[in-house]
């Protein structure tokens, strides 16, 4: 691989994306007098489900706060009040407030709040929300039909925001240019069949690594359909995979075009940004680590994903929990991790993907590494474009590593897209080889 080529990875790898939010305005129904909210009876509506996007946190927490806060007279114990209300309700299945077809948005701060949703055209100024009691708590109730599914964002004083006490979510389709991507929240009625995938956000903490990050997992249509147990594809780079790459949606094609069994697929952010290059490699490369990576902590991130991740995920949700249906994916320096972290732990991971991995990383390192080992039990996917005149695209060491791989009698499949470059789009229009090879249909 040429130096122009790692010069563009190295600062690829080290960059700090940041991203904004904005849908089209329209018209819509009104809010409701939060200060007069009934909570009404939620007899009937089941415990939250961490799986079931139609189940969220119970209206009666709201009713018992506003008989609570009645009783409140100064502001300090109020706001203690609603810190407590908040907590429950992100434990009782998030945001919004359910009962029954009826929803019960909620947002905590200050300034000009509001609802838009694709109900009411997203409209900054449709559906005020109103202060509970003059409290930093407001809400804005809507009714919905049974059988609905709506996404929407929470406006504050005309900008839109991401309700993050609701942790179903989907891409809002608005081009991330150059910054992370942003999500709308989504509202699933009871009665809703659950025909299309459905995203849920993880806040996911770390005793490893003693940090938080967010973790997005997309489950396809059949998860809902049947009881089966799926295999599970694992990928970094969790926001930009979702709202750049569109591989929820590139699997589904897969999936509904029978080249690919019904897999999970699970997208692991990243901390900040800023430990993209710290994150993603294991040793200390004194040509780029300066630029990428001053502090790698790749090692953290194996004991993170294998130790602390793999085990929240096989408990929460209904997966094939054995190495064998278990995949590790990712791009570029997310490509180079995923073969170390599968080649450190083969009876967690029993696949790689990787795709335009920076094998390159100090002296071809996992070449190497890979090369003086003995054989271990892991079925590799490799691929990568031919470039263009400033990269190849990791396009030598892919090869120099699928080569190596050969020797070594493993399964690998190796895939090169003439005239791929360097980005999203690339990724994700050759994703669908990935659960393609592993857990094809059938």
């Amino acid at each position: 691989m040429d130096t122009p080529t790692r010069q563009t990875l190295a600062l690829l790898g080290a960059l700090l994306l940041l991203g904004g939010c904005g849908q089209p305005g329209g018209t819509g129904d009104g809010g409701v007098d939060a200060g007069l909210v009934d909570g009404g009876s939620d007899a009937g509506l089941p415990t939250a489900a961490h799986d079931d996007p139609r189940l969220g946190a119970p209206v009666a927490l709201l009713t018992q706060l506003q008989a609570d806060l009645a009783g409140i007279q100064d502001e300090v114990s109020q706001e203690a009040r609603i810190d407590q209300f908040m907590a429950d309700v992100a434990t009782s299945g998030g945001t919004p407030l359910r009962n029954g077809d009826d929803v019960t948005f909620l947002y905590r701060g200050t300034g000009a709040a509001s609802v838009a949703g694709d109900w009411n055209g997203w409209s900054t100024t449709a559906q005020p929300m109103l202060s509970v009691r003059g409290t930093s708590l407001f809400i804005a109730t809507q009714h919905f039909g049974d059988q609905e599914r709506h996404a929407y964002k929470l406006v504050v004083n005309g900008a839109f925001l991401e309700d993050e006490l609701d942790p179903w979510l989907s891409w809002d389709g608005i081009d991330p240019g150059s910054g992370l991507g942003t999500f709308n929240a989504m509202v699933t009625l009871p009665g809703h069949a659950l025909l299309e995938g459905n995203t849920r956000r993880e806040h996911f903490t770390s005793t490893v690594e003693a940090n938080t990050r967010d973790v997005f997992v997309y489950l396809p249509p059949q998860y809902f359909q049947a009881s089966d147990a799926l295999p599970v594809i694992y990928n970094h780079d969790g926001r930009e995979a979702l709202t750049k790459g569109q591989f929820d949606q590139k699997l589904q094609g897969s999936i509904d075009g029978s080249t690919s069994a019904p897999i999970i697929l699970v997208t692991v952010a990243l901390d900040d940004q800023n430990n993209r290059g710290n994150e993603y490699v294991w040793d200390y490369d004194p040509t780029y680590s300066p630029q990428v990576a001053p502090n790698p902590r790749g090692d953290e991130y194996v004991k993170l994903l294998s130790d602390e991740l793999v085990p929240f995920i096989d408990t929460h949700y209904r997966t094939l929990a054995d190495a064998s249906h278990r995949v590790v994916a990712g791009q570029s320096l997310g490509g180079l991790i995923s073969g170390y972290i599968a080649f450190q732990r083969p009876e967690i991971w029993g696949h790689s993907a990787s795709q335009s991995g920076s094998f390159f990383w100090n002296n071809n390192e996992l070449i190497t590494t890979v090369q003086n080992a003995s054989t271990k039990s892991i079925t590799w996917y490799l691929d990568s474009g031919t470039g263009d005149s400033t990269s190849d695209d990791n396009l030598a060491v892919t090869q120099q590593l699928w080569q190596t791989l050969q020797a070594h009698d493993y399964a690998c499949t190796h895939v090169t897209e003439q005239g791929g470059t360097h980005d999203w789009p690339h990724w994700a229009g050759r994703f669908h080889n990935i659960p393609e090879t592993f857990f094809p249909h059938g």
